[in-house]
């Protein structure tokens, strides 16, 4: 993976399979410095994207969830489900408060030549106990869509967020912690290597779980430059 730090942040970019045009460029960092380090124009202009951008928002109800064609396993409430996924589309993406949920962006050139994209917000559950709910069949599901609708050889994905322990909790909770994060992971990995051919990097460190609290992470992700925004959150 080659990195480089500018303006505070880490520039990361995806290795493997896929073409170097075609790859992933995330940047990195606490939250104040995307702020600080940006230029007027550049932070006016994420902030405009991100203002109309396709929400893939955990705390959202169904609807709003059915209304832009997301997969989830929600019911009734906001805080019901394990996973949210957003449809295969040129949209922006933002989601945020990724604490102990892992996310996944997948992108590729579709109809047209223009990148297409998916997000997907998840907490450890929708690994760990995968057999009672629906995220793996949605998963497949939309890694096929993505196959079928885009170009050999453009297609890229990356991993971002989850947690680790390293507090003072009891031991196995911190086991629990890191069984979920690495669980999470590799599944992402398998699923996207079997269908898509290509390997999924993961693009930043886990957050940091503690007993009173927990770092998260805000996500925003440019379709057209295939720039992943992820800023951390104390």
């Amino acid at each position: 993976m080659n990195e480089r730090l500018e303006n505070n942040k880490i520039e990361r970019q995806t290795v493997g399979e896929t073409p170097r045009e075609y790859q992933i460029l995330a940047s990195v960092g606490p939250a104040e410095h995307f702020a600080a380090g940006a230029g007027w124009m550049e932070k006016h202009a994420i902030a405009a994207k991100r203002l109309f951008a396709e929400p893939v928002d955990w705390i959202s109800k169904p609807d709003a969830h059915d209304a832009h064609g997301q997969l989830h396993n929600k019911e009734k409430n906001e805080g019901d489900g394990v996973y949210i996924m957003s449809g295969i589309n040129s949209n922006n993406k933002v989601s945020e408060g990724y604490a102990m949920c892992t996310g996944l962006v997948v992108a590729g050139v579709g109809p047209g030549g223009k990148n297409i994209s998916l997000m997907t917000h998840q907490n450890p559950d929708a690994v760990l106990q995968s057999r009672r709910n629906s995220f793996p069949d949605s998963l497949r599901a939309r890694l096929r869509e993505m196959r079928e609708l885009t170009r050999e050889g453009t297609v890229s994905a990356v991993i971002f967020a989850g947690a680790l322990d390293s507090g003072d909790s009891p031991q196995w909770i911190q086991g629990y912690v890191a069984h979920a994060y690495r669980s999470s992971v590799q599944f992402l990995q398998k699923e996207i290597a079997d269908t898509l051919g290509v390997q999924a990097q993961v693009v930043e460190s886990p957050n940091l779980a503690f007993a009173d609290s927990t770092e998260t992470v805000d996500v925003f992700f440019e379709n057209d430059r295939r720039r992943l925004h992820v800023m951390r959150r104390a």
